[in-house]
């Protein structure tokens, strides 16, 4: 009887070896698996981080933009900008001459009405002037020429300011093609503004940072007039169809808990003052992600 001997052996262990040398179908599924778990829980995390890094630096914006108005009411004695709360969703005007703005060096004359939103971005960045000749207002806007400061409104007696905000065009809708925001306001709606720029928030689909500025001394919270603190139709070019579409009634408290302070029934969160609103991460406003300098 012939004993096989270590060097017989060899071939029968090393093929073996090589019938163990790699995963089976069962183990890759398993594999991937498990790779495709880690990639599910990961994700929201990625997500939630990336969400509360733009948050921040939506206050951050805020932050920048109150600074602007609280320097502009020092010099000023009255919150930005130029034109008056009753010619907020009007063509403003002087006499017959109306408000024309000038985009990459051509003028438009087409009556335009302007927004609070866009009146602040004349204010603290710039971007009006005056004429003795019609167009008496012009809104001189372009990515090539961009505002560096706000002019005063007395063509007798020109003046410049400072910036009372450094942003960039990228900033602003200045670059936005169109430069409306069709689904912007709980679904509601088309907006309506000018091509005058609004600045942005600082999400991954950017909306504009609005204003609202107080009509000083009145009483009440807000409705679509200028007799109480704030003027909701202010708000409507960007979408929103009324207040009661954007806002469901807070009981017996029609101020709505969105703008009314908690604790005084009947007195805005920022009286005599301004609220600043960004969307927040759902782009949409009125919502309860919104980023807001009053709660």
């Amino acid at each position: 009887m012939l004993i096989p001997t270590g060097h017989a052996r060899r071939p029968s262990v090393a093929k073996r070896l090589s019938q163990n040398a790699g995963f089976t179908l069962i183990e890759l599924l398993i594999v991937i698996g498990i790779i495709l778990i880690l990639i599910g829980i990961l994700l929201p995390t990625v997500t939630q981080v990336r969400v509360a890094a733009q948050t921040a630096s939506t206050r951050q914006m805020l932050a920048r933009i109150e600074t602007g108005i609280q320097t502009y009411y020092t010099n000023f004695l009255a919150y930005p900008g130029p034109f008056a709360n009753g010619q907020i969703g009007t063509t403003p005007t002087l006499g017959t001459e109306t408000l024309a703005y000038r985009l990459d060096g051509t003028v438009d004359t087409t009556a335009v009405n302007i927004t609070s939103t866009e009146n602040l971005f004349l204010g603290i960045v710039g971007g009006l002037k005056t004429s003795t000749t019609a167009p008496r207002f012009l809104a001189d806007i372009s990515t090539t020429s961009f505002p560096t400061g706000a002019a005063s409104l007395n063509p007798a007696n020109p003046k410049k300011y400072q910036t009372y905000i450094d942003v960039s065009p990228q900033e602003t809708t200045a670059l936005t093609t169109p430069r409306y925001f069709p689904t912007n306001a709980k679904g509601f709606g088309g907006s309506a503004d000018t091509n005058i720029p609004e600045i942005m928030d600082k999400y991954s689909q950017p909306m504009p940072i609005l204003y609202l500025r107080a009509m000083r001394g009145n009483g009440g919270v807000i409705d679509s007039t200028n007799n109480l603190q704030y003027n909701f139709s202010h708000l409507a070019p960007y979408g929103f169809t009324s207040i009661d579409a954007a806002y469901a009634p807070a009981a017996a408290d029609r101020p709505y808990a969105y703008f009314g302070n908690p604790t005084i029934t009947g007195t805005p969160l920022k009286k005599d003052e301004f609220m600043l609103i960004s969307a927040g991460p759902d782009g949409k406003y009125g919502t309860n992600d919104d980023v807001v300098n009053f709660r």
